[in-house]
């Protein structure tokens, strides 16, 4: 059985020292998953931003509810 070995000359990839396949489909290959990846990156960026947003929201809501329920509380008990 036959190893691939790295790749001699530079490529798009940008870790194309540690490429094993050459040629334009391996560097097409590679530059598409790449930019998924930031993609990915980006797209999980934005989840997480939202759920902190929707964590705080729901924190402020169950803040004003404990108000509410306190205020008539204690009208209720006048």
């Amino acid at each position: 059985m036959r190893k691939a070995t790295p790749r001699a000359t530079a490529s798009r990839a940008s870790n194309s020292a540690d490429a094993i396949w050459q040629g334009p489909f391996a560097d097409e290959c590679t530059a598409t998953l790449q930019q998924r990846k930031g993609t990915l990156n980006t797209m999980g960026g934005a989840l997480l931003a939202d759920a902190t947003r929707w964590e705080n929201q729901a924190d402020e809501l169950d803040r004003q509810a404990k108000e509410k329920d306190r205020s008539a509380a204690v009208a209720g008990g006048n």
